[in-house]
């Protein structure tokens, strides 16, 4: 964390950062002079396929209610059922 805020008060401070070419199209970039690769997590190949619109989401039915009676409703609805009591 310590690492973090040195790194957040030298942006605020106006340190200046170096411009990289993304390429996206590609799991794997070679960083010139260096020869370091990386690779993109499955997280975040999915979040550049949705920003560049490569996939249409669908929309999801809205969560289902469970109208579960509680039990006294319950046996009121059965007792109302029933047929009256004879007199």
């Amino acid at each position: 964390a310590r690492f973090w805020v040195q790194v957040i008060s030298e942006l605020r401070n106006g340190t200046k950062l170096k411009k990289v070419e993304e390429n996206l199209n590609k799991k794997r970039c070679k960083v010139k002079g260096r020869g370091a690769e990386f690779e993109l997590t499955p997280y975040e190949i999915l979040m550049n396929d949705i920003r560049e619109r490569r996939y249409k989401l669908r929309k999801t039915a809205g969560p289902v209610r469970n109208t579960r009676k509680d039990a006294r409703t319950v046996i009121l609805d059965f007792i109302r059922s029933r047929p009256p009591l004879k007199k």
